[in-house]
């Protein structure tokens, strides 16, 4: 990983733990969710575990990411998460994309996928 603020690797997000507004343990990240444009895709929300049911946070209810407490920040309360959904467009980026095999358009071969780096552009993450 590079020491560019700006970037930040899928790896380093997943099982992280995750509290919301008033300092309360909501639970574990569990995927990184993306909308999966044209020629970008870009971050949406998180898909996270608490008490064995799995809850969506919408980017913009993310406060701060600190990778060295391996904390996510919510703005919002535990109690305003609603059920884990995706849409049709958007894709769960560890579940289908990390440690699996995608093919490589310039080269035309396949390769495993070892690790996605998610950049900060315009206040989104793509």
């Amino acid at each position: 990983m590079d020491d560019d603020p700006g970037s930040l690797a899928l790896s380093e997000l997943e099982d992280m733990t995750v509290v919301d507004a008033a300092g309360v343990l909501v639970g574990e990240l569990l995927d990184v969710v993306a909308l999966c444009a044209a020629d970008t895709a870009v971050v949406t929300g998180f898909v996270v575990e608490w008490d064995d049911d799995q809850y969506r946070v919408s980017w913009a209810h993310v406060a701060e990411v600190d990778v060295d407490a391996e904390k996510l920040h919510l703005s919002c309360l535990a109690a305003d998460l609603e059920p884990a959904s995706i849409r049709g467009d958007e894709l769960a980026l560890v579940e289908a994309v990390l440690d699996n095999q995608v093919l490589d358009m310039r080269r035309r071969v396949f390769v495993r996928v070892q690790d996605v780096v998610l950049e900060a552009r315009d206040g989104t993450s793509s």
